[in-house]
């Protein structure tokens, strides 16, 4: 697998196997569903009781966008 930054800023995975974009799905999907709910205006979207991370507004709607496509 190799993962690349682009020069316009996007970032590109190559040579993933399917079992390896089957787990990032699984992933990604877990966390736009059951995590991130809860806005606070101070630390972003807060993971919940069983603390993870924050994100920042573009943070979660990128989790959100890339939760849809895969």
């Amino acid at each position: 697998m190799k993962v690349t930054v682009n020069k316009n800023g996007t970032t590109t995975i190559s040579g993933i196997s399917d079992a390896g974009m089957k787990m990032l799905s699984k992933i990604l999907f877990t966390a736009n569903s059951r995590c991130f709910k809860e806005y606070d205006e101070d630390l972003g979207w807060y993971s919940g009781d069983d603390f993870v991370c924050c994100l920042e507004d573009a943070e979660k709607k990128a989790l959100s966008k890339l939760e849809a496509i895969i």
